[in-house]
């Protein structure tokens, strides 16, 4: 459905060049920067990133127990959502054109793609469970089928 109305805005934007008689000036590099830089923002890139930060710093917190809650918050403090914003910036210049830019700026502007964003974090997240789940069950048949076909599997794997 997002495709569909993603390709819709699009054919819509080329088509009102068309009518109007000229199409739109291509965009300079500082215009394309700043277009894809408030995609970013509002798509929460940055934040994304700073979530995902903070949970492999749950992981790091377990591991190193004797350092205090503060130091780790004086560490989070220090990470800037727009720092990592002005690493992708350059990613997204080499692989979407002008017109998706723009595309998906109309998208991310309206109350449905700002739902989109509520909800992906989210759904992301559900995803990446039922991924690993279905990884390890698919582990395990890669092992029991190893074992009957008669392969000496590690001492890690075969347990």
């Amino acid at each position: 459905m997002k495709t569909v109305f993603s390709v819709a805005l699009a054919g819509l934007l080329l088509l009102s060049a068309t009518l109007i008689g000229t199409a739109p000036a291509p965009a300079t590099n500082d215009d394309r920067a700043q277009k894809i830089e408030e995609l970013l923002v509002l798509t929460g890139s940055g934040d994304l990133g700073v979530q995902v930060m903070e949970g492999m710093l749950v992981q790091m917190r377990q591991a190193l127990p004797d350092v205090p809650a503060e130091w780790w918050g004086a560490f989070l403090e220090k990470v800037d959502p727009e720092s990592l914003n002005a690493l992708v910036v350059p990613i997204y210049e080499k692989h979407f054109s002008d017109e998706e830019i723009d595309a998906m700026l109309a998208f991310y502007r309206t109350p449905v793609g700002q739902s989109v964003v509520t909800k992906l974090p989210v759904i992301m997240q559900e995803s990446m469970a039922a991924g690993q789940t279905w990884g390890q069950e698919l582990m395990q048949d890669v092992i029991g089928d190893l074992r009957e076909d008669g392969y000496k599997l590690p001492p890690g794997l075969d347990s």
